[in-house]
């Protein structure tokens, strides 16, 4: 009943102006219980006067209020900015911790952003919203110290493309201003001014608005449209990875890089999600004609297990030749594992991109109980523990890691 009556909160963002914290997690504890440890989370002194995570996340609300009341946004916009408000900093009770900083013992909580896009990608995704406010609140969360270090880092466009590509600038840009001004600290002027020299920056690329890339894909598509369909995929896909990533600057550039491969390319499809998710029966839906390698296969095939973990180094080691016999045959290829840790995935999509293969990343985020549920119904189970374990382990994929993400599982 929880749920439902949670799914059904959700819904009335687009119309509420304000949020009591307190009384949230009153009410949905249950779903989030990390929200009940925000008060038992201390923040510093210089940079948090105000105290604890929940007292500043309160004072955010307050101030996204505010901005709120002060602006027009459309319905997902509003719905969006609430729950990238609500859930900003919900990864601090995870890396909160004291270090000594300048001869005093300061409070740090690195990384805190992008664990907390992962840790929500599972719980928001039985709550009935869009993909695009899905994905949006992901992108708040995980994205909202991106903005003053850009500014500080004097970000390439390149950089403010990819991002642009993760999340609204917009939108992050609202968000900031309220995590900026829900504070008590000295140095909140300098603060607001990064973050002005940000969203102008952003609006001199044209990637405030997003036309920055369309028309840079624009004019690629233009230059490709008389090759085959899946062939213009490939070099579009491979173009547009490779602006963001800052290696080319021109769509002619993305031309001439494909010409060598144009008639024999690979693709690699890995996937990633915990086990009960449904990646193996997508698989076989999806793409019944492709080349599936699968480390529970090879260990049944090599260990006479698929339980059998005791080598596992030669397993990943048939894999990766499997999977550069493919690449250089120009098969497709699809890599079916958990895939949950980017270091992993990484090993796989390098191999891949040295092969000028087109790699696409398929992420399900099923909601936890659901996968638990549909893997009991499977003829080989994997123990609730060792689910627990996957999804303590997941990383939300970020846009840079393949030329294409899909997301499964978003009702």
């Amino acid at each position: 009943m929880s749920r439902k009556k949670l799914t059904e909160w959700v819904r009335t963002l687009y119309a509420v102006d304000e949020i009591n914290l307190t009384e949230f997690i009153r009410t949905f504890g249950n779903d989030f219980p990390l929200l009940r440890q925000l008060k038992d989370t201390p923040q510093d002194q210089i940079w948090h006067a105000e105290g604890d995570v929940h007292v500043h996340t309160q004072m955010v609300l307050d101030e996204l209020s505010s901005i709120i009341r002060k602006n027009q946004f459309a319905d997902e916009e509003r719905q969006a900015l609430w729950l990238g408000a609500l859930f900003h900093d919900i990864g601090k009770v995870y890396t909160t911790k004291e270090v000594e900083h300048h001869g005093r013992q300061a409070i740090t909580a690195k990384h805190h952003e992008d664990l907390g896009r992962s840790v929500l990608a599972l719980q928001l995704s039985g709550l009935e919203l869009s993909e695009s406010v899905y994905l949006a609140v992901l992108g708040l969360i995980g994205e909202h110290q991106t903005p003053k270090q850009l500014v500080l880092r004097d970000g390439k466009p390149s950089q403010y493309a990819l991002l642009s590509r993760k999340v609204s600038l917009k939108l992050l840009y609202w968000l900031e201003q309220a995590d900026i001004r829900g504070r008590i600290c000295n140095d909140m002027a300098d603060q607001l001014e990064y973050l002005e020299l940000f969203a102008e920056e952003a609006k001199a690329i044209g990637c405030w608005d997003g036309s920055f890339l369309h028309e840079w894909e624009e004019q690629l598509t233009n230059l490709v449209s008389d090759l085959p369909q899946t062939t213009q995929r490939w070099v579009i896909g491979r173009g547009v990875h490779d602006l963001c990533m800052g290696t080319i600057s021109d769509p002619s550039e993305a031309v001439a890089r494909s010409f060598d491969r144009r008639e024999k390319f690979s693709e690699v499809i890995l996937t990633s999600g915990i086990s009960g998710s449904g990646k193996s029966t997508w698989i076989s839906k999806e793409h019944p004609d492709g080349k599936v390698i699968s480390l529970d296969s090879l260990r049944k095939e090599i260990l006479g297990s698929e339980t059998d973990h005791s080598n596992e180094g030669l397993i990943i080691q048939s894999a990766i030749e499997r999977l550069k016999e493919g690449l250089r045959i120009g098969d497709k290829i699809i890599w079916d594992s958990t895939g949950l840790r980017r270091d992993f995935r990484q090993k796989v999509l390098t191999i891949a991109h040295d092969y000028k293969a087109l790699t696409k990343l398929v992420v399900f985020v099923s909601p936890v109980e659901l996968c638990r549920k549909q893997n009991q119904q499977r003829l080989r189970q994997v123990p609730d523990d060792i689910i627990a374990k996957q999804v303590d382990k997941f990383q939300f994929p970020l846009r840079e890691e393949a030329h294409e993400i899909q997301v499964l599982g978003i009702p």
